[in-house]
């Protein structure tokens, strides 16, 4: 693994190319550190409903999300070039995505994390307050 220029991690392969972990690389790995026993390990190459793209929290892909069989530990998400832990979410963290980010920032799914769509959205629901306060007036 050579760390660039700009901070970011590549792994070569023997022959000197840029390489991702495999699965069974990364399973392999995870298995030798012990922990809990893993329940699923999914490669993700686009975004998933707590680990996307948001102006405060840039994500980058493709990366592994390890669920373990302890419902009550975390799910990690692995940088696939490093295998390093780059976001963990427990309990606290999933009601937090929903109940404030979702509510704060309106983006309940993919489609409503495009801007436009977004501004449609909200306002449309200004315009439904508006003409609830002007006929409750």
């Amino acid at each position: 693994m050579t760390v660039t220029h700009d901070g970011s991690a590549r792994r070569f392969n023997s022959a000197g190319i840029a390489q991702l972990l495999t699965q069974l690389e990364l399973q392999q790995a995870l298995a030798v550190m012990g922990g809990p026993p893993i329940a699923q390990l999914t490669r993700l190459d686009h975004a998933d409903a707590y680990y996307y793209d948001s102006y405060q929290h840039p994500v980058s892909l493709p990366v592994y999300r390890e669920e373990v069989a302890v419902p009550e530990d975390p799910t990690f998400y692995l940088d696939a070039s490093t295998g390093q832990i780059v976001d963990a979410l427990d309990d606290s963290a999933r009601q937090t995505r929903w109940l404030r980010t979702g509510l704060h920032d309106l983006d309940f799914t993919a489609l409503l994390r495009q801007r436009l769509l977004w501004d449609i959205f909200v306002l449309l629901l200004l315009t439904g307050v508006t003409v609830g306060c002007i006929t409750g007036a």
